[in-house]
């Protein structure tokens, strides 16, 4: 009558056991070995690879507290001056409410070296109410659309996870309306973002947390995606 052993024996300087199985029939007795530990190993050594380098990458996040030249940053809850003083004695102009969208493109042209492009949009509403009916009687909206060049730092990069900072100046393109005003006004103005620390986790997909001071506001959070065709077998 067959019957089985089955043991697991611990070998040394492997990530996993290795198992015996002994088998015994009438026709004699059998043993296999298997090792699973190959497998394991490649995983432990991909994920203790760092980032490649000399990827491109694709960028999509939320900024809080943006900075725009005239009027300092969204997180005030004070309106454009001028919108104030549009308000009569009958109605008031609830805080503005601030959406900032950022979208960046760039290059690793090595392990430390990153050279793009941020696109940022930074877009304010705030609504005017009658003081007595609480009914809103007007909509104000100011739009900031920033582009400008980006150059970043990586300072670390530990296996899928990456430090850096940051520089970018451009050119901003400022558009708002006002009720006194026969048509929209458009202006042109300056962007900036200066990131003095950035994280981002992950290797193909990724996501990412800049602090830093600028358009792109104090707090930029979101996804990212990186690709490199040439480098396809390393990731």
């Amino acid at each position: 009558m067959a019957f089985l052993v089955v043991s697991a024996i611990s070998t040394p300087n492997t990530l996993s056991a290795q198992y015996t199985y002994r088998f015994r029939d009438s026709l004699g007795s059998y043993k296999v070995q298997f090792t699973p530990h190959e497998t394991s190993k490649y995983r432990a050594a991909w994920v203790r690879k760092p980032v490649v380098a000399c990827t491109h990458e694709l960028r999509a996040g939320l900024g809080f507290a943006s900075f725009l030249p005239d009027i300092s940053y969204t997180t005030d809850d004070i309106w454009i001056p001028q919108f104030n003083n549009v308000a009569s004695e009958d109605t008031k102009i609830a805080p503005p409410r601030w959406v900032t969208l950022n979208f960046d493109y760039g290059y690793w042209c090595n392990e430390w070296l990153y050279v793009g492009a941020s696109f940022t949009w930074s877009g304010g509403f705030a609504k005017e109410f009658a003081e007595t009916t609480f009914k809103r009687v007007d909509t104000y909206n100011y739009n900031a659309f920033g582009l400008m060049p980006m150059v970043r730092f990586a300072w670390l990069r530990r296996n899928i996870v990456q430090l850096y900072s940051g520089i970018g100046i451009g050119a901003a393109f400022y558009y708002y309306e006002k009720p006194q005003y026969h048509k929209p006004r458009r202006e042109p103005g300056a962007s900036y973002d200066v990131t003095f620390i950035g994280i981002s986790v992950g290797r193909k997909w990724f996501g990412y947390c800049d602090i830093g001071t600028g358009t792109r506001g104090v707090i930029s959070m979101g996804i990212g995606y990186r690709f490199n065709a040439k480098n396809r077998s390393e990731r």
